[in-house]
């Protein structure tokens, strides 16, 4: 049984809220390449993979221009963050529990054909427990502050 202190969901709300994002926010991330670099398939990779390395937390979808994801329907590619090769440290960072999942292509037509964004929200249903853990440490750690003035 995993501790729930050390769970990677309770993790990702401990890194996003040192970041001051609230746990109801959402993230998006997005990277453009130039025109002569072209390859969409490369740079959703290396979206998901910097996005990933930067908060340690997996996104919840890949953003892309409609033709984007026809393309990438029709090639049949599946997106996941990589963990091999990371250092133990930052494995340990990510938190008890964390499995890869293959990340879902959603189309929005806003986007232009050279960008990707990543896009991740906490979904409370799921972070429930953690939520109601991570409440409790926040109040703790206010009391503990009260008491030393």
């Amino acid at each position: 049984m995993q501790n729930s202190n050390n769970s990677w969901r309770m993790q990702a709300l401990r890194r996003i809220t040192a970041y001051q994002i609230m746990p109801t926010d959402t993230i998006e991330f997005h990277l453009t390449a130039d025109k002569r670099d072209g390859d969409i398939f490369s740079l959703a990779k290396r979206t998901v993979q910097a996005f990933f390395m930067m908060t340690l937390v997996q996104p919840a979808a890949i953003i892309v221009h409609p033709t984007v994801a026809q393309l990438f329907e029709e090639r049949g590619e599946t997106f996941r963050v990589d963990t091999l090769g990371m250092p133990d440290s930052l494995k340990e960072m990510i938190g008890e529990g964390f499995i890869v999942q293959p990340i879902p292509v959603e189309s929005d037509g806003r986007m232009d054909t050279r960008t990707v964004a990543v896009r991740f929200a906490i979904n409370m249903d799921e972070y429930q427990d953690e939520a109601k853990q991570f409440a409790v440490e926040l109040l703790m750690g206010l009391a503990r502050g009260r008491g030393n003035e």
